[in-house]
């Protein structure tokens, strides 16, 4: 089993390889996993559960239990599962405890990006202004 070291810098790869995130964002739980899927299988290589789908880190757990019973090498080798629209600290935990291998914030929170780097994820934080961008980037955003 890969390290969190290793998933972290496999997801860095990734968004260098290949700088898109399919984001699911649907009020229907079966829609989202359904979507999920369909990008995992279209190859897209970071796949998006926003807190805003019902049951997400839920949802998550179960792409994530999909994955390891295929079989397939974690130590490096895509899709990649993160959880979205993290807004607080308790849902940066609650997306790590459900095993999220990266975040994506609508914002530049100190709060999330101190819990994502306690458990070690790749963390995206969405900025506008340049102040906002210097902040993301001083709180230690691997992507702005």
């Amino acid at each position: 089993m890969a390290t969190i070291l290793q998933i972290r810098d496999a997801v860095a790869l990734s968004v260098r390889r290949a700088p898109v995130i399919g984001v699911v964002r649907t009020p229907s739980r079966e829609e989202a996993a359904a979507q999920a899927r369909a990008l995992a299988a279209a190859g897209v290589e970071m796949v998006e559960i926003t807190f805003t789908v019902p049951g997400a880190s839920g949802l998550l757990r179960e792409l994530l239990a999909e994955r390891a019973a295929s079989g397939a090498d974690r130590a490096g080798n895509p899709p990649w599962f993160g959880m979205g629209t993290v807004t607080t600290a308790a849902r940066a935990r609650e997306a790590a405890e459900a095993g999220a291998e990266f975040l994506v914030t609508p914002n530049a929170s100190a709060d999330v990006a101190r819990e994502a780097r306690r458990a070690g994820l790749f963390l995206v934080m969405g900025a506008l202004t340049p102040t906002e961008i210097v902040h993301a980037a001083e709180l230690g955003a691997d992507l702005v």
